[in-house]
């Protein structure tokens, strides 16, 4: 049997119009995310990218960090994507927020996804300048604020931490290391 060849054209034709529809309604959907807002709604934070697929739960590590301030909307702050690394809001929520909403604590995870999808291996706090859209450490002159000596934000006072001292029972205040990094 012979085709004429307009039927070909009109028949791929159709077929292209019945595929756009669909495309435009897969790019409607929204990528699993959720955000967060300081009290004084000065600062927000966005997490996207889930580490693990199908695990969209706040409490699960993602892999994309964005900052929003009303200056200068949204920026990323930390991108994981590729890498065996995932964040998660600190816990608990009260001690997440500077103060002032400018400083954030987050959780970084190595993911062992060869091993077992739901291993979590080191864990890491990572203190974020929502303000700059960057990472920032928490210095004084004898002590810096690592996963291990975090305690929690000081009442009253926007931009100083609380954490363990060096010797056992002493408590340190330490604040954002302001100075260039080489």
């Amino acid at each position: 049997m012979k085709t004429q060849p307009f039927s070909a054209a009109i028949l791929i034709g159709s077929a292209l119009m019945l595929a756009a529809p669909q495309e435009k309604a897969q790019k409607k959907q929204r990528d699993p995310m959720f955000e967060l807002t300081s009290a004084n709604a000065k600062y927000r934070i966005r997490f996207s990218e889930p580490a693990w697929p199908g695990r969209t739960q706040p409490g699960s590590p993602w892999q994309k960090i964005e900052a929003w301030t009303a200056a200068d909307g949204w920026r990323v702050v930390e991108d994981f994507t590729g890498e065996a690394e995932g964040a998660l809001p600190y816990s608990p929520a009260g001690d997440r927020w500077s103060p002032d909403g400018r400083y954030f604590v987050v959780v970084t995870v190595q993911l062992n996804k060869a091993l077992v999808p739901d291993d979590i291996g080191a864990i890491v706090y990572l203190f974020l300048d929502l303000g700059e859209a960057d990472s920032v450490s928490f210095i004084s002159k004898t002590n810096i604020a690592l996963t291990s000596n975090f305690l929690r934000w000081k009442p009253g006072e926007p931009h100083t931490m609380l954490i363990r001292g060096d010797r056992p029972g002493t408590i340190d205040e330490v604040h954002p290391n302001t100075e260039e990094q080489p």
